[in-house]
């Protein structure tokens, strides 16, 4: 279980690193497309080994599921990468972390019960982004905010199609195709994506530290059995993302740490939300043991997809 920690943990810490270098691409004036295009070759490059496995399809039975678990893919990147564009790693990143709270109340929909510790997650995730978002404003805090909900939403669907219909074909069966046709989506998009005079070697990093982290966190899934602990672990990138940024910003001219009573309250906003994303998935573990069994489910698949950025 020790490798399981440290694999979720060190999962949590590279995303929120990756997207320090992410932003520093950002300001070296990286289009958003080549932003997403990066992203999306290294999260391929992280799910390549998975084709050598023999359930591995482009088009895995339902047909259409791959290819729309890639455009939620995809989506989510657009609105992530969109974000670090638009504004502060400290605030993006936290907000990202509120997907699991999201995939728990999407549940709902699905005509699950909602236990009262989710209820509760969601408060606090609303309590972390006021108190991320208060102090001075500016409007691009608010379309950060707005634009990192949006992410959040895609990867949540992109979840909740993972586990409702893809359960029964494995890691290797949906993943690596799922990778594949996100790319495939993004294609129109090539046409005004251009090598960047500035930032290559940031967004190479970027890049690649969101490959490392995906890795990281599906093998911690894959060790544990089960998605709640390195979830809950990988949930604590947003307190990661502002103390890197405490430590780094000014080496990396991110320009947010200027003012320490803003990164420490965005810092409390982190840890609102990282205690949101423990009672959501601690709290639905309890009422599973405590209730009537859960069918069994291959945990592998279930939330290996919140790897993505982040």
């Amino acid at each position: 279980m020790t490798t399981v920690f440290l694999l979720a943990g060190a999962a949590g810490f590279v995303n929120a690193l990756g997207s320090l270098f992410g932003r520093r691409a950002a300001l070296s004036a990286v289009p958003v497309a080549t932003l997403v295009f990066a992203l999306n070759l290294g999260l391929a490059a992280a799910y390549l080994p998975w084709w050598w496995a023999p359930q591995a399809h482009l088009l895995p039975d339902p047909w259409w599921l791959a290819p729309a678990v890639g455009l939620f893919l995809l989506g989510g990147n657009i609105c992530a990468m969109s974000a670090m564009s638009q504004g502060a790693v400290s605030l993006a990143v936290p907000v990202l972390s509120s997907k699991v709270v999201l995939v728990a109340l999407g549940t709902v929909l699905l005509g699950h019960r909602i236990p009262a510790a989710t209820w509760i997650g969601v408060i606090l995730v609303y309590a972390g982004i006021v108190t991320l978002h208060a102090g001075p404003r500016h409007p691009a805090h608010s379309r950060t905010i707005l634009l990192a909900l949006a992410a959040a939403l895609f990867y949540a669907v992109f979840d909740l199609l993972v586990k409702g219909y893809g359960s029964g074909l494995g890691q290797a069966g949906l993943l690596p195709a799922a990778s594949v046709w996100c790319l495939v989506a993004f294609l129109p998009a090539l046409a005004v994506v251009r090598p960047p005079a500035n930032g290559r070697g940031a967004l190479a990093l970027c890049a690649g530290l969101n490959g490392i982290q995906t890795a990281a966190l599906t093998g911690a899934i894959i060790m544990a059995g089960d998605a709640t602990v390195p979830n809950v672990l990988y949930g604590c990138r947003g307190i990661w993302s502002v103390l890197l940024v405490l430590l780094l910003g000014a080496w990396l001219g991110l320009g947010e740490n200027h003012d320490r009573r803003v990164i420490y309250r965005r810092l409390a906003g982190a840890a609102i939300i990282a205690a949101a994303i423990a009672c959501t998935m601690l709290g639905g573990r309890h009422a599973k043991a405590g209730g009537t069994p859960a069918p069994t489910e291959k945990t592998n698949v279930e939330h290996s997809t919140s790897n993505v950025q982040p």
